[in-house]
């Protein structure tokens, strides 16, 4: 793969750029069943070719420790614990497993990574999530409502993770991916590249400036073409967004968006 030099355009945000501009480089990646966007400013092309391999090297580490539906890390801690199992975890697991459960309790469970099983059942932990399809019944819904897993069942104990619910299932959707924009981020540093945007499925970070000026997001309308907002963003800032219109299925004329309320 190598870098580009395109307009940058991404898939739920907006990167504006005046036509007088030099254009910034850009590159595709696909992990975490989503589209990644790279975007670097004031590099020449061969110090943007030679990290490509960095970052697809750093997204795979990601994606082969937190997928949490195909082969990985996660997985196999989910049947460790469904088989009410104990499993010993690398530091980097726990600690990212321990500042979840942290959030998770702060946000009073709204935040839910353990509410894997919830999102198995409406159809978004598989590849084909986009395709029409019923929404579980009632009676699913409540019986997993009635088994209540939360972080709160996660213990970790000198590397050790255990839970005394096997209906706790692993899911950091909406977590692994700052996770790994962080780690490309920090990849990019690593390579010397202080001016960049890492947009994984709209979870974004910037660095440095494009050019003499910020970089400034443009927020995408959710059922109109365009734009509703725009946001500039000076060095190191981030912005997460989620919404129903891009990873949601319909079945008989209704939209489900993943967006769940545990």
């Amino acid at each position: 793969m190598k870098f580009i030099t395109v307009l940058l355009i991404c898939s739920t945000i907006f990167l504006t750029s005046c036509d007088n501009e030099p254009r910034a480089r850009q590159a595709k990646f696909y992990a975490f069943g989503t589209e990644i966007d790279v975007s670097l400013y004031g590099v020449d092309s061969q110090t943007a070719d030679q990290t490509v391999e960095v970052l697809e090297q750093a997204f795979s580490n990601v994606d082969n420790t937190w997928h949490a539906w195909q082969p990985s890390t996660l997985t196999t801690i989910n049947d460790a614990i469904s088989e009410g199992k104990a499993i010993t975890v690398s530091s980097d697991v726990a600690e990212l497993i321990n500042l979840a459960k942290d959030i998770a309790i702060s946000s009073q469970h709204l935040f839910n990574p353990a509410a894997g099983k919830l999102f198995e059942l409406w159809g978004f932990h598989q590849d084909n999530w986009f395709e029409s399809h019923p929404p579980p019944s009632q009676q699913n819904i409540s019986a997993w409502l009635i088994t209540a897993p939360t972080m709160e069942q996660i213990q970790i104990t000198n590397g050790v993770l255990t839970s005394d619910n096997p209906m706790v299932k692993l899911g950091f959707g909406g977590f692994a991916k700052g996770f790994a924009v962080d780690t490309a981020i920090s990849a990019l540093q690593q390579q010397g590249i202080s001016n960049a945007i890492v947009n994984i499925g709209g979870d974004l970070r910037a660095i440095g400036s494009h050019g003499k000026r910020p970089w400034v997001i443009g927020i995408r309308h959710p059922r109109k073409e365009g734009m509703v907002a725009s946001i500039v963003l000076h060095n190191d800032e981030s912005i997460f967004t989620s919404g129903d219109y891009e990873r949601f299925f319909e079945f008989e004329g209704k939209r489900y968006p993943h967006i769940l309320d545990p």
